[in-house]
């Protein structure tokens, strides 16, 4: 789940982003490690180049739906 954060289509990282603000959300305790996992990779996701590219705006607001929430 975790490795698909940095999945070249852009398609697979937004549904990856969307997961992990699911989760972040409704998860709990037994998520916690997948979540401090994903951290460093949704960062890197919201803060890449390209982050505010049409092509990558809804990823990059789900990165950061999914870091507030975790």
């Amino acid at each position: 789940m975790v490795e698909n954060l940095a999945d070249k289509a852009v398609e697979i990282r937004q549904t990856e982003a969307y997961k992990f603000d699911v989760v972040g959300m409704n998860g709990g305790p037994i998520y916690a490690c997948a979540c401090a996992e994903a951290l460093p990779r949704l960062f890197t996701m919201i803060g890449a180049p390209n982050s505010c590219e049409p092509e990558n705006n809804t990823t990059t607001k789900n990165a950061v739906s999914a870091v507030i929430k975790i």
